[in-house]
């Protein structure tokens, strides 16, 4: 199940590098390349637009590795997913439409 989890985590991350760009188109950058400043302005766009935000360590720890191996803590994916419009993480999930039985 956690390879599955995992998959809707690296959906998360392109999405959330996506929601980004629309705000910053000048970052040329992928999400797990993003340096300090990127990471900032991060933070404050999630601030602005749910009212809450990731730290810089969480950041390094879940976004920037190109293949995780373990799963964020659900209030922070919780609200990622609400910062990219969706109810939760489950309704992000949902919406994405893998099959929980699916082999990886």
């Amino acid at each position: 199940m956690i390879t599955i989890e995992l998959r809707y985590l690296d959906i998360l991350k392109s999405e959330l590098e996506d929601t980004y760009k629309k705000s910053h188109p000048e970052s040329a950058l992928k999400i797990t390349e993003w340096r300090q400043q990127e990471i900032i302005r991060f933070q404050k766009l999630m601030q602005d637009v749910v009212k809450g935000r990731i730290s810089e360590k969480w950041f390094y720890t879940h976004i920037k590795p190109e293949k995780n191996t373990k799963m964020p803590r659900i209030d922070t994916l919780n609200l990622l997913a609400e910062f990219l419009g969706y109810e939760n993480w489950e309704d992000f999930k949902i919406k994405k439409g893998l099959l929980y039985d699916e082999k990886p």
